[in-house]
């Protein structure tokens, strides 16, 4: 089992044109300053770890970071949370903060090729178990089905959320996983949407 490393993961979205926030993987408190300067506040800085850790559980994720004291005091908060529970970061990610619904979009290996998978995403993922499944190749109209088919649904419907931007995040990630048959797992967790547009905040790939 491999995780993929930042540089590597960044390689992969930026060829299959996946919509992420603006986003720099740091090393230090001064390198966040500039690059959040660059980014504009507000921000979200959290760990990037190729062990692919659920960050909220462990407090290593702070979102809606509006100026530089604040930064100071997530990066500050961050790496105390690092301390106490003995956890390993390969360095820091600072990201656009974006708002709106949190869906997934995964990917497992089976018998019958890529499985993928869409749902709420976030926290709600393992708790409400309410997702839609196809075998790769999936195409739009496959796509389109997928979400329909969710509780969920109803929730992107009434927050009036940029679906067609969905489809083309499941599309790109059908191909993505055709193309690259030794990627075991892969999650997109979670994809903030709204209704202008949907973004990838969190990928984590498994070789």
């Amino acid at each position: 089992m491999v995780f993929l490393s930042w540089k590597k993961l960044e390689g992969l979205v930026r060829r299959y044109a996946l919509p992420i926030p603006k986003t720099s993987f740091v090393s230090s408190l001064e390198a966040a300053k500039k690059a959040a300067k660059e980014i504009k506040y507000p921000v979200v800085l959290k760990i990037f770890s190729e062990k692919g850790l659920h960050k909220t559980s462990i407090g290593v994720v702070v979102c809606n970071i509006k100026d530089e004291k604040g930064l100071v005091s997530a990066y500050n908060k961050i790496s105390n949370n690092l301390k106490k529970t003995k956890t390993k970061a390969d360095g820091f990610l600072i990201q656009e903060n974006v708002n709106g619904v949190e869906v997934m979009v995964g990917v497992k290996q089976s018998n019958f090729g890529p499985a993928i998978a869409f749902g709420l995403g976030g926290i709600f993922v393992e708790t409400l178990k309410d997702f839609s499944l196809r075998i790769a190749p999936v195409d739009r109209n496959q796509a389109n089905e997928m979400i329909k088919e969710v509780k969920a649904y109803s929730i992107l419907k009434n927050k009036k959320c940029n679906i067609n931007s969905i489809v083309n995040i499941i599309t790109k990630i059908s191909k993505l996983s055709m193309n690259n048959k030794d990627i075991k797992e892969l999650d997109l967790n979670p994809v903030i949407v709204n209704n202008k547009y949907a973004k990838v905040v969190d990928v984590r790939i498994i070789k």
